[in-house]
């Protein structure tokens, strides 16, 4: 690994109105309506449309939403929820079915349950009802979103899945679970970008490690309190906090988030887009953000900055497509 440091890559002022100019410049250059540069020294994300048509990363986005569009057209069924979960167990590597047997069942059934409208009758649009109820208590009632039947059946602290392992513990056999928060969110996420209400583009935010790591510092960038509890109603008050301060920033850019784009249909959906490509190029990770002749070219590179035991120089960094030097400063700022 080359010490970055030697470098002296010149770090930019966070701020709102930067983080809109930067996800401003990535959908201009991903040929969306133009906006303004992001910053000056930070115009040069150019290959985004390339990078929406043959990276991994958009074949399996656009595989799980199909899935979430060819199954709730002729009303919900069990199998169509097990359907989407495997998909995102398997592309998002969340690893439910691989470490705790039964699991993916198990979460099937407990989504399954929380579909069940008034009338009996299981439905998307009755989940979709209740995930947009939990995410305005999570920020307006956070005690009450604790009481509430999603963080209740799927993200508290006892809400875990499967079989990981049997220990034995006073003479009986008790079997260990697993917790599957991030795969649960990703549905939801998924769910929302699909079905959303027509009043409500705020989405549901992906629960994962980038995302979580980012959270604090750019809070504190943005000058706002951070609640670093790892629970899900601390984790989406923080996401939505985040996005009240750049949906209400002044600066022109701000726009971005008011306007649909092919990207994505909710605001969530839209700070996620930001958040991975920088936490992922931040540590020198491009797995499913480059093309196959991106990683043909530049793998090697790559493999040499990430590795803390391998040597790597400036040429390393330099080589990289400029779009991935740009979201590393990006990151090293924030």
């Amino acid at each position: 690994m080359y010490d970055m440091s030697n470098l002296k890559l010149q770090k930019i002022d966070i701020s709102a109105a930067v983080i809109n100019g930067c996800i401003a410049d990535m959908l201009n250059n991903a040929g969306r309506e133009g906006t303004c540069p992001a910053e000056e020294g930070l115009t040069s994300i150019r290959e985004e449309s390339k990078l929406n048509q043959d990276t991994g990363y958009s074949t399996q986005f656009d595989i799980i939403n199909s899935a979430y569009q060819l199954f709730s057209t002729n009303g919900l069924q069990k199998v169509d929820i097990a359907r989407r979960l495997a998909l995102i167990d398997l592309f998002y590597t969340t690893n439910l079915n691989r470490f705790a047997e039964f699991g993916l069942a198990e979460l099937t059934e407990r989504i399954w349950n929380l579909c069940v409208d008034s009338m009996g009758n299981h439905t998307d649009s009755e989940l979709v009802k209740k995930v947009e109820d939990f995410v305005k208590e999570c920020s307006l009632n956070p005690n009450t979103a604790y009481q509430n039947p999603i963080y209740q059946n799927l993200f508290s602290p006892t809400a875990k899945f499967g079989i990981t392992d049997v220990k034995e513990e006073n003479g009986s056999a008790v079997p260990q679970k697993h917790g599957a928060e991030s795969l649960i969110s990703k549905y939801f996420f998924f769910l929302l970008e699909n079905h959303h209400t027509p009043e409500n583009v705020l989405g549901f935010p992906i629960f994962d490690r980038i995302a979580y790591e980012l959270q604090g510092p750019l809070l504190k960038k943005l000058n706002m309190a951070s609640r670093r509890q790892k629970d899900m109603v601390c984790y989406v008050r923080n996401m939505t906090s985040i996005l009240d301060c750049l949906v209400n920033s002044p600066d022109p850019n701000s726009r971005i988030w008011k306007m649909p784009t092919i990207v994505c249909n909710t605001q969530f959906g839209l700070l996620d887009y930001f958040l991975w490509r920088i936490g992922k190029s931040g540590k020198f990770s491009f797995s499913l953000l480059w093309s196959k002749a991106e990683k043909i070219a530049h793998y090697p590179a790559a493999s040499r900055l990430a590795d803390k035991n391998q040597p790597s120089t400036a040429t390393d960094f330099y080589s990289l497509p400029q779009r991935f030097q740009d979201w590393h400063i990006i990151y090293i700022s924030i």
